[in-house]
């Protein structure tokens, strides 16, 4: 009877151990991963100014005069538009530096513009930002978070997204030197709130 009593006891004992590692293998922990630069051309609304500019041709040993367009731009001395669209997509050269200013200025257009500005797309260079995959993202109350380790230390940071891509989304943020966490949502959930009450 006691060896029984002891193989059962042994029993529940492995069993125990058994169930309690398999709990152990279940419970989450979060993934940091080291994460890339990326380079996301942006266009914005712009206002331009029409120019014209009338030149001469000898045709049939006539003299004709035809008139001929182009647009210039105004724009602070840092930001550098490497292209315009209007209708079409036309390169910039920079015309002149006055003060504060940059002058560009399109290639002659040969469509007859009847306006003295007209509203375009100015294409800017690539802005570099960081690429934080889909599966790090915690979106709260319409705010979009990530959980990032630097120097060992856990903490959170919001988000100024700039474009979302197939591969994830291009954030402003400056994530140099940081990991972020993947996990389930729920779990990343879970530990956002965590570290939000501890920093309260």
């Amino acid at each position: 009877m006691q060896k029984f009593i002891k193989y059962i006891t042994i029993a529940i004992i492995g069993m125990a151990i058994f169930f309690g590692v398999i709990k152990l293998a279940k419970k989450e922990h979060l993934h940091f991963q080291s994460i890339k630069e990326a380079k996301s051309e942006v266009t914005i609304p712009y206002i331009a100014y029409v120019k014209t500019k009338t030149k001469a041709q000898d045709d049939t040993r006539q003299m004709e005069f035809f008139a001929q367009n182009y647009l210039v731009v105004k724009v602070p001395k840092d930001a550098h538009p490497t292209a315009l669209i209007y209708k079409k997509e036309y390169p910039l050269i920079l015309q002149k530096k006055q003060n504060n200013t940059l002058f560009y200025k399109t290639p002659l257009i040969p469509t007859k513009i009847d306006k003295k500005r007209v509203t375009v797309q100015l294409k800017f260079q690539k802005k570099y930002g960081y690429l934080i995959p889909h599966n790090s993202i915690i979106k709260l109350q319409n705010h979009y978070y990530v959980i990032i380790k630097e120097n060992n230390s856990t903490n959170y940071e919001e988000l100024h997204i700039l474009k979302k891509t197939k591969k994830g989304y291009i954030v402003t943020n400056n994530l140099k030197n940081k990991e972020v966490a993947t996990a389930s949502p729920s779990f990343l959930a879970k530990t956002l709130q965590t570290l939000m009450q501890q920093t309260k």
